[in-house]
């Protein structure tokens, strides 16, 4: 029986002192494109934030002040700004004392373009703070921005971009913040920085 190999290069035979071939070359891929960017994050706006605002509409209402804030909320407000508020304009630091459920208030107009971020921490005893953007008008209002997260801080704005009257300025606007859970000092700074 006769058998016949086929092989696409010479078998290596050195008593005939030819040199030993090359090991095959490896075969080198052009790398895949970039992989595309994940898609934005899709902001959920918690829903119980604002049934717990609505709940407690007719509760008598607080206004911030200029007071000395506490000082240990006040420097982790200042701490968040660095990041969340970055090139725009400090106004003044107010604070107010809420109970569970109760809400503090604060005139804020809006002029068009003026791009405006608002940073709520919550000192000892608040677990759960909740800012809100709101148009206020005779006998009723509605909400133009609102924080996302939870915990003690309550951002509009900041990084994600800041918040922007579009159009007419907004002369009824104001800054709603409530303690969802837990009582104590809140402490508030708006930062603002007018659009060309």
């Amino acid at each position: 029986m006769l058998l016949v190999a086929c092989s696409s290069e010479a078998p290596y035979r050195p008593e005939l002192g030819a040199p030993r071939a090359p090991p095959p070359r490896a075969i080198i891929l052009e790398p895949p494109d970039a992989p595309l960017p994940p898609p934005k994050e899709i902001v959920a706006v918690d829903p119980n934030a604002e049934e717990v605002l609505r709940r407690n509409l007719d509760r008598p209402t607080q206004a911030f002040e200029e007071k000395s804030p506490p000082k240990v909320t006040a420097r982790a407000l200042e701490h968040t700004a660095l990041s969340e508020a970055r090139g725009l304009e400090a106004e003044p630091v107010r604070s107010a004392t809420l109970e569970e459920g109760a809400r503090a208030v604060l005139p804020l107009p809006l002029a068009p373009a003026e791009c405006v971020t608002i940073i709520a921490h919550g000192g000892l005893g608040v677990a759960e703070v909740d800012l809100f953007l709101v148009d206020r008008t005779e006998g009723s209002f509605r909400i133009l921005a609102q924080d996302t997260r939870t915990g003690q801080v309550a951002i509009v704005g900041g990084q994600r971009g800041c918040y922007v009257a579009l159009g007419v300025p907004v002369r009824g606007a104001e800054l709603w913040a409530q303690v969802r859970s837990g009582a104590g000092p809140v402490v508030v700074g708006v930062y603002r920085a007018s659009r060309p």
